[in-house]
């Protein structure tokens, strides 16, 4: 069950060991909060084998267990993202969260009054400057929900695939290198024949889908961006249910046989 406490029982959460997808993360440094509602965000999460780091997490969707705090998000997610630098998070680091996680961030007007043009210029100890809608809430509640237009695969979502693929060095490699290593794959892929598209491929015709969506949301996506007939396929083969994330479809499409 979804962490609901309050601010003083979320403070005990601090010093708690934190697991990614079932993996031992780090543990839990400092729990930054909206300075407008209160309301916890983010997670300084210090990781690395003398836990120096400290990189940030959302608060939102961990589930507190007897072992410690258990996130949505995988290990390589979480030590990849920002580092919290001091006890600021800026609107810009804030921004950069937001992408590094699958988030949809707004700079609609705080409760605190501030326009957003003053908002732009502060900068708040230890709360985040914009609002943050985490893409994982379920359609079920009548909001209208907004595409997000994505700027392609994360490193991530990018490292996964070439795990996938077995391309060697991907640990040293940057989002470019990545990026060109997996499209070299993927070629070497398609001349074999491989009758299965791959993430990268097909996200490339997703990049207008608001999640959470639907597998036919997916392919009628696809069908409209002029998806070839190896990525409709690919698609169709995908499990009838709803993904929350870009990187969801993508993991659903590495588990197809």
């Amino acid at each position: 069950m979804e962490f609901t406490g309050t601010q003083r029982e979320t403070e005990t959460l601090r010093g708690a060991t934190v697991f990614a997808d079932g993996e031992k993360a780090g543990t839990v440094d400092k729990v930054l909060y909206d300075k407008a509602t209160g309301t916890p965000e983010w997670l300084a999460v210090q990781t690395g084998l003398l836990g120096v780091k400290r990189r940030l997490a959302p608060f939102q969707g961990g589930e507190r267990r007897e072992d410690g705090l258990f996130l949505r998000y995988s290990k390589s997610q979480i030590e990849s993202a920002p580092e919290l630098e001091g006890d600021e998070i800026t609107q810009e680091l804030e921004r950069r969260l937001s992408a590094h996680y699958g988030l949809t961030y707004s700079e609609s007007r705080s409760p605190t009054g501030l326009a957003q043009d003053q908002r732009s210029r502060s900068r708040r100890q230890g709360s985040p400057t914009g609002v943050l809608r985490s893409t994982r809430t379920s359609g079920r509640s009548g909001a209208r929900r907004t595409p997000r237009r994505s700027e392609g695969p994360t490193r991530d979502e990018l490292y996964e695939e070439a795990k996938r693929l077995g391309i060697e060095g991907r640990s040293k490699m940057n989002k470019a290198q990545l990026e060109r290593a997996v499209g070299r794959q993927k070629g070497r892929s398609s001349r074999k024949g491989d009758g299965k598209a791959n993430p990268f491929e097909v996200q490339k015709f997703l990049e207008a889908v608001g999640y959470p969506a639907g597998k036919r949301e997916l392919i009628r996506e696809a069908k409209e961006q002029g998806a070839d007939a190896r990525v409709r396929s690919t698609l169709e083969r995908l499990p009838d249910e709803e993904f929350d994330t870009p990187a969801a479809v993508s993991e659903a499409i590495g588990k197809l046989g």
